[in-house]
């Protein structure tokens, strides 16, 4: 056989090699659910991959998840459910994953791995705040988004109040505003960080976190210039 021969079987070797590795995925997000790995359940909210040994748990409710991948990562199944996790855009999946349903997915189908420390509001370094609708089943849609806060400066300001506010009792009566107020960051951009804000007219006016319940009220001049209201 001479050289010639030799070295176009070869390369005709090497391009089938190559196109067998790309026709079989990886299991793990990267092929159909045939191909994903499964989680089996510790105790109630904690999961184990059992390919990876990577232990979640539920986020804290103050994360909502950002764009996930349609690939199916991992794979929880009992007598009663089948549910399908997915990475959060290309983020490792060693730190988190969403469940995915046919409404799409909710604040709680977020679990984070129990060794990652999720980052605080200062630490996200915000660099926008969406105004939303508070009562709207799905708040953080582009459709429930009332107005968006992108001026730096304006944004540390609110970042700032909810930080370093004094501790306060939030009112019981119905409050004259209230809206979801969704904290996005290009530093982390698989998920946001949310909280609410209450005007009950006066001056009385109020960011609540439902997670650790932290209340502090804050200036009512806070969000001047933007509207608190759908048009």
């Amino acid at each position: 056989m001479n050289t010639t021969l030799r070295r176009a079987l070869a390369a005709l070797l090497c391009f089938l090699l190559l196109f067998s590795l790309a026709a079989c995925p990886a299991p793990g997000g990267t092929g159909d659910e045939d191909d994903a790995y499964t989680l089996t359940r510790v105790s109630t909210g904690v999961y184990r991959c059992e390919e990876t040994g990577v232990v979640y748990h539920r986020a804290p409710d103050c994360y909502l998840p950002g764009q996930m991948s349609r690939r199916p990562y991992a794979i929880y199944e009992s007598d009663a459910t089948r549910d399908v996790y997915f990475r959060l855009g290309a983020e490792s999946a060693d730190k988190y994953l969403v469940l995915a349903d046919e409404k799409d997915y909710y604040p709680y189908n977020f679990i984070v791995a129990e060794d990652y420390d999720m980052p605080t509001l200062t630490e996200m370094e915000v660099s926008e705040v969406w105004i939303c609708v508070a009562d709207a089943e799905r708040f953080w849609a582009d459709a429930n988004v009332i107005s968006k806060m992108r001026l730096g400066e304006r944004v540390n300001f609110v970042v700032a109040a909810y930080r370093d506010g004094e501790a306060a009792i939030l009112p019981t009566g119905a409050p004259e505003i209230c809206v979801q107020l969704i904290f996005r960051s290009e530093k982390y951009t698989e998920f946001y960080y949310y909280c609410t804000y209450y005007s009950f007219g006066e001056g009385a006016c109020y960011l609540y976190e439902f997670e650790t319940e932290r209340c502090v009220r804050v200036a009512d001049d806070l969000f001047d210039g933007y509207a608190l209201e759908m048009k």
